[in-house]
């Protein structure tokens, strides 16, 4: 804690300013006591002192958010995107948020389009409205004073709001409320905040007076939201995702209710973002060669065979440039007509892929629920599905070969 001059303190506690002066939604801290004491003099100097203390609570009030992840939000299907928020407390006094994830639409995507995972459903910040002028204590750290009892929640390393601007709590000396024993009554002694100014923020010192009687300031801190979108409905067409958070303040408003908030609805443009979902266009080429007549290149057509010949299969799968990964890929074929399967010959990437066990072994068959194929960066999931990654093509493109023998 810092070394304080308290007299200079109380003397500069009465001087008005506004240059860090922000607006409040009430002009006293919630937690703070209204201490009264009435004294009835009688008979030439006899005294007889009553009092009451009557508790000020928070104002339910709308948390600023702000959406502090930036775009361009462009992801393939499947993708989690994770977004963090900044919560600042508007309230006069120490309030907790419910907060819920959501989305205010989806477009074109299968349902439910994304699931969402807070970090936490609820928060809790502290909050108070100043009851003096502020006191400088050295150049990057002022003192603030606020009601006795407005502290709560307002603790050591902090980041608080105050005129726009973030500080950090440097030290909180817990003031006194106001008490009456028999007829003497002992003023208040306001809580003490030390704000500091964080490195490299922007934040103007806090001065002698430069922050006046009755500016709120109120706890920020953030949250995160992961959001994990599913794939598009209509191959060719991106869907949209359009993540939100709302929830309600625990205070009550004047009114006696709690006060709900939602950034689809907000006043920041910021936080009604919009996520693309690329939608996978998958180029599909199949060929064969005659290996039995020693054909080194596969084609497309012209290819030729006799009874008791070999051909070799070739399918190669790309993703179509930008459009984004293909998940969840499942390559389904049968055996042609007029052919037989070599057993063991079918490969994914030059590796080899084992035979069913079942009446039909080749792999790719429908029967088979087909054979899960990925390119080189993609994941494998041969069960159920793999990934074909945008981008991989030539030798990283998936490919299938498998043979057969002409009947």
């Amino acid at each position: 804690m810092k070394t304080q001059n308290i007299l200079k303190r109380f003397a500069l506690a009465g001087i008005a300013a506004a240059t860090l002066s922000g607006g409040a939604y009430a002009a006293t801290g919630g937690g703070a006591t209204i201490h009264n004491a009435a004294t009835l003099t009688y008979n030439a100097g006899q005294q007889v002192t009553d009092a009451i203390d009557v508790s000020v609570l928070t104002i339910g009030t709308v948390p600023t958010i702000t959406l502090l992840t930036t775009g361009p939000f462009t992801v393939n299907a499947g993708d989690t995107v994770n977004l963090t928020y900044a919560i600042s407390s508007n309230s006069n006094g120490n309030d907790s948020y419910s907060l819920t994830d959501t989305t205010s639409t989806s477009t074109g995507m299968t349902a439910p389009g994304a699931t969402y995972s807070l970090s936490t459903n609820a928060m809790t910040l502290g909050a108070s409205i100043t009851s003096a002028a502020s006191v400088m204590v050295d150049g990057d750290t002022g003192t603030v004073f606020i009601p006795a009892g407005s502290e709560t929640n307002l603790v050591i390393g902090d980041t608080v709001v105050l005129g726009g601007f973030r500080y950090v709590i440097e030290d909180v000396r817990a003031g006194t409320i106001a008490t009456t024993t028999g007829n003497t009554t002992t003023p208040e002694v306001y809580t003490e905040i030390d704000l500091t100014v964080p490195l490299a923020s922007g934040s103007p010192s806090i001065g002698n007076a430069t922050v006046s009687t009755g500016t709120q300031f109120g706890e920020r801190d953030t949250f995160t939201m992961s959001v994990t979108v599913t794939s598009p409905t209509t191959v060719g067409t991106d869907g949209e995702v359009d993540p939100a958070v709302s929830g309600n303040t625990s205070a009550l408003d004047t009114n006696g209710d709690p006060v709900a908030f939602d950034t689809a609805a907000d006043a920041n443009a910021g936080n009604d973002i919009t996520i693309t979902v690329l939608s996978a266009t998958v180029a599909i080429v199949k060929e064969a060669r005659n290996v039995t007549k020693g054909e080194l290149t596969f084609a497309s057509s012209g290819v030729n065979a006799q009874t008791g010949d070999v051909l070799e299969y070739r399918i190669t799968m790309t993703v179509n440039p930008t459009s984004g990964d293909a998940l969840n890929s499942v390559l389904r074929d049968e055996i042609p007509p007029y052919t037989a399967y070599v057993t063991g010959t079918t490969t994914l990437n030059g590796a080899a892929v084992t035979d069913d066990g079942g009446a039909q072994p080749f792999p790719l068959a429908t029967v088979n629920n087909g054979l899960g194929v990925n390119s080189a960066n993609g994941t494998a999931d041969q069960v159920n599905g793999g990934t074909l990654v945008d981008g991989d093509t030539g030798a990283d493109a998936a490919t299938v070969i498998f043979r057969v023998t002409v009947q």
